[in-house]
């Protein structure tokens, strides 16, 4: 953010808008959030995975037909999970683009505007 808060400082001095340099500013802000929630939910979905794997260890101990429903269902857990934390990344990487793309967008024309603004002086 302190690359941002700099970038701030120098399209301000090049005449750009202070309202367009605070959209661009809380569009960085939601996506930090966004990715400090991505974040959360992957470790969140990491403990899960970790835990179903040490119930599966702690289930290999057990004995006869009782064992093998329990390790059935372990794995798919596990596997469910898995697939979960698959598809949350791969939402992230889509909304990283996104948000790029967005803030990109934000950038050109805030570099649009201080042009203009250059032109009229």
């Amino acid at each position: 953010m302190a690359r941002g808060g700099r970038e701030r400082k120098r399209l301000l001095r090049r005449g750009v808008p202070r309202d367009a340099t605070d959209r661009l500013s809380a569009a960085e802000a939601r996506i930090d959030g966004l990715s400090d929630l991505h974040q959360r939910l992957v470790e969140d979905l990491e403990l899960r995975i970790a835990a179903t794997t040490a119930l599966i260890t702690a289930q290999n101990e057990a004995t006869g037909a009782e064992f093998e429903a329990v390790r059935a269902q372990a794995k798919e857990d596990y596997r469910r999970q898995v697939g979960v934390l698959d598809v949350v990344r791969r939402q992230q990487k889509r909304q990283d683009e996104t948000f790029g793309a967005r803030v990109d967008a934000v950038e050109s024309a805030v570099g649009a505007i201080a042009s203009e603004q250059a032109t009229r002086l």
